[in-house]
């Protein structure tokens, strides 16, 4: 007799973004009467169909259960048509059973830098600004298709403090012209804005007045 098989989400939709750190993981169930094992096949609309390792029926006719690991990496946003079934030990075939999997982009930080202030020795009759040096390059990541807009802001999520518990509330971002702004804990400053073009890495370059800086 043929094998019966059903995705727990079956006819249903499965949402999942396409930079999700943890692969998504489809659940079903399949029952065989009188066979020994069966291989279980699925394909993600017109992909190459791929098998999973076998799955012995032991024991028989009740119902045992199987995974997919989905990653998502590697597919663009859009709906996609997920298709399983079931061939046993004697090649009879189970039914066919589908769900829909919704992969939706996403926006992030690739590379995010630490920076260090350079060592200074601050004068005790004149205010100066101490400049921080980034260690790394700055890159954002987004999926979310061509033509997609995204805004960079920036803001003091907590008090500077010294080792000896003084207040270092001078804090400033230099823009590209070079102009000070002091970041505070509330209000939130504009450091660049972009749309994606074909490629969703965008490094972002710093220009030679653009930094952080302690006054």
């Amino acid at each position: 007799m043929a094998p019966v098989i059903e995705l727990r989400s079956s006819g249903g939709v499965v949402g999942i973004e396409n930079l999700s750190v943890e692969k998504t993981r489809l659940l079903g169930s399949w029952i065989d009467p009188d066979s020994d094992w069966v291989n279980i096949y699925y394909q993600i609309s017109d992909r190459e169909s791929e098998k999973l390792e076998q799955q012995d029926n032991n024991p028989k006719n009740v119902n045992h259960n199987f995974s997919i690991d989905v990653d998502a990496e590697n597919l663009k946003p859009g709906v996609y048509q997920v298709t399983v079934y079931a061939v046993d030990r004697e090649g009879v075939k189970s039914n066919i059973d589908k769900l829909n999997l919704v992969v939706q982009g996403a926006l992030k930080f690739a590379e995010l830098p630490d920076f260090e202030f350079e060592l200074s020795e601050i004068p005790v009759d004149k205010t100066m600004m101490i400049h921080a040096a980034f260690t790394q390059k700055m890159a954002i990541l987004d999926t979310r298709g061509e033509g997609s807009s995204w805004n960079l802001k920036a803001r003091l999520k907590e008090p500077l403090i010294s080792k000896e518990g003084h207040y270092l509330d001078q804090l400033y971002y230099l823009d590209e012209t070079g102009a000070a702004r002091r970041l505070e804990q509330e209000d939130l400053i504009q450091i660049r804005a972009g749309k994606t073009a074909e490629e969703p890495l965008q490094i972002l370059n710093w220009s030679e007045k653009q930094d952080l800086a302690l006054n």
